[in-house]
């Protein structure tokens, strides 16, 4: 695939996303603000995936889910404004939509969401551009990370996909 096809689905990727911020922790927060460690997506835990078993699959889908979680506060009180992904419950609540929307759209070919570090909803409510600008590199960053790992894992890099997300 060509660097130029290559950008323009990442910038795809981005306009579907429903939240997102930068991968340092720590950077640009200040000491009571937490940002959860980012998702390894080499690790099938951080994937809702639903593979179809009919011969002719159609197209992959590659699904990115919506904002899920409220600002929710660690054991050591420091706010967090954006979904854990190594957090069960985190998961668990992205995949009521999910689940949803692979029983339908997974009918077309095998299914692939990625866990994410989505922006929450307060902290999309904040109105402030530069506080959402800073919170989105984050998520951006985990779906960068996650459609890469989907693009070189596919067993037939000439079927076609699809790029879909919810808000």
């Amino acid at each position: 695939m060509s660097d130029m096809k290559h950008t323009a689905l990442l910038f795809m990727a981005a306009l579907l996303l429903a939240s997102c911020n930068h991968n340092d922790r720590g950077a640009g927060t200040d000491a009571a603000t937490y940002i959860p460690d980012a998702p390894d997506y080499a690790d099938a835990a951080m994937w809702y995936t639903r593979e179809n078993s009919t011969a002719d699959k159609g197209a992959d889908i590659f699904y990115l889910v919506s904002t899920w979680e409220t600002d929710w506060t660690t054991g050591d009180g420091r706010v967090c404004h954006y979904a854990d992904v190594h957090n069960a419950t985190h998961r668990a609540n992205m995949d009521k939509e999910i689940s949803r929307i692979a029983a339908y759209m997974g009918e077309a070919g095998d299914f692939y969401s990625p866990y994410y570090r989505h922006i929450t909803i307060e902290g999309w409510a904040t109105l402030n551009e530069d506080t959402i600008n800073n919170r989105f590199r984050t998520a951006f960053s985990d779906v960068q990370a996650a459609f890469d790992t989907f693009l070189r894992g596919r067993p037939d890099p000439d079927r076609p996909f699809v790029l879909a997300g919810f808000s």
